[in-house]
């Protein structure tokens, strides 16, 4: 009795059925995504229609009609059919799959359901749109040292390193910077650091002083300055919204949405108020402190300083208000301590201020000032998009 069998998937070479009795296509996993991730084995997803529970399935492959491998995997399936599995290199080599006249069959409970499918030999160019999300993004790669979160890092200038962190699994993952963003000349963060100087006048709306030249509030000219996520440095600040959005740019990455920072922040601990020395979050502190030095202000994906120290951008604007408006939410209670800054807005006329009804930019998380308003549900709409603060600052998102 031939069993149910809709459809499996190895990730990266494609397979084709030739069998009647029921239909298989697949891909292989490149055991070496480009930027640098190795894969333990190939990854296995698929569907056998009608079944559920736990089943095992055996694979043999051939080569030039002599067999080379086989391998047993137990897989579960859920209640559509659908399963995940993980086939080892120790068992059959990637390299089984880089070229060459390559055959399997497929059993299961001892019967052959699938008769010599020819395996197709997939261009390693295209193994980066076929390998699913990998565990970074292409020109970043995982340490291994790390098994609290997934860490990936591509290196600068020096010994530093630009680390990003995966937020999630699957199609809906992404990384995000691991420490707020310091702004530099080059892309492998060499040269000279900028955001760090405000300007000279006690009105903190002017212009900043220290930002290259061609790079004005509304990033309008020719130049742009580059963002990285390093440890070590203060965190560039006395930058605007569009500012944010084109170094971030510059740097293969882009600022994020204000759900991703949400996420992001998740599982990061709110001290309520805390000047930082301990390594908690920051939100009642005369100076800001350096990036990674916030090892209690964690998320559960790695990522520091969510909460406090410098207020952040999110690729997102808000309707301003012409006067003053805080609203609190969670309410305050013995139970609940997250109750936090949620809407605090002003739209002027001047340049970093907008008429009512014209919009500002988010910024997330709260900053040094905010003492116990700071935290995951704390936003301000008081900025427009070229609006600049001494305590904001932002950090950007790699989406593959």
């Amino acid at each position: 009795m031939t069993r149910p069998w809709r459809s499996l998937w190895f990730q990266c070479v494609a397979v084709g059925a030739v069998s009647t009795a029921a239909a298989l296509m697949a891909e292989r996993r490149a055991q070496a995504v480009p930027g640098g991730e190795t894969r333990p084995g190939l990854a296995l997803r698929g569907n056998l229609a009608g079944a559920t529970g736990t089943q095992r399935l055996r694979f043999e492959f051939f080569s030039g009609g002599t067999a080379r491998c086989q391998a047993t995997v137990d897989v579960t399936l859920d209640a559509s059919g659908d399963f995940e599995a993980d086939l080892s290199t120790t068992l059959c080599p990637a390299s089984l799959f880089d070229g060459g006249d390559v055959t399997y069959d497929v059993s299961i409970g001892g019967e052959v359901v699938i008769v010599r499918a020819a395996v197709n030999p997939v261009p390693y160019a295209h193994y980066a749109e076929r390998a699913g999300v990998p565990e970074c993004p292409i020109g970043y790669s995982r340490d291994r040292g790390v098994t609290a979160f997934v860490r990936c890092t591509r290196p600068l200038t020096g010994a530093a390193l630009d680390e990003v962190v995966r937020v999630g699994t699957g199609t809906s993952a992404f990384w995000i910077d691991r420490f707020e963003a310091s702004l530099w000349e080059r892309r492998d963060g060499s040269g000279r650091q900028f955001g760090l100087v405000g300007p000279a006048s006690a009105n903190m709306y002017m212009t900043a002083t220290d930002h290259v030249n061609g790079f004005p509030d509304d990033a309008s000219g020719s130049e742009v300055e580059y963002a990285v996520s390093v440890a070590g440095v203060q965190p560039s600040r006395h930058t605007t919204q569009i500012q944010a959005m084109v170094a971030c740019q510059a740097s293969g990455k882009r600022l994020p949405t204000l759900s991703e920072l949400y996420l992001a922040a998740r599982g990061t601990l709110d001290p309520g108020v805390s000047n930082g020395a301990d390594a908690r979050c920051v939100t009642s502190a005369s100076a800001l402190r350096n990036t990674g030095l916030g090892t209690l202000c964690r998320s559960a994906y790695g990522a520091e300083d969510l909460i406090g120290n410098a207020g952040e951008w999110a690729d997102r604007w808000a309707i301003g208000f012409l006067t003053r408006n805080d609203f609190y939410w969670p309410e305050t209670s013995v139970a609940n301590q997250s109750a936090t800054l949620n809407i605090n807005s002003y739209a002027s006329r001047f340049q970093n201020f907008l008429w009512r009804g014209v919009p500002s930019g988010l910024i997330f998380g709260g900053s040094i000032d905010y003492g116990a308003d700071g935290g995951r549900y704390a936003l301000s709409a008081y900025f427009a998009a070229i609006g600049r603060f001494p305590t904001q600052g932002f950090r950007c998102v790699v989406s593959r």
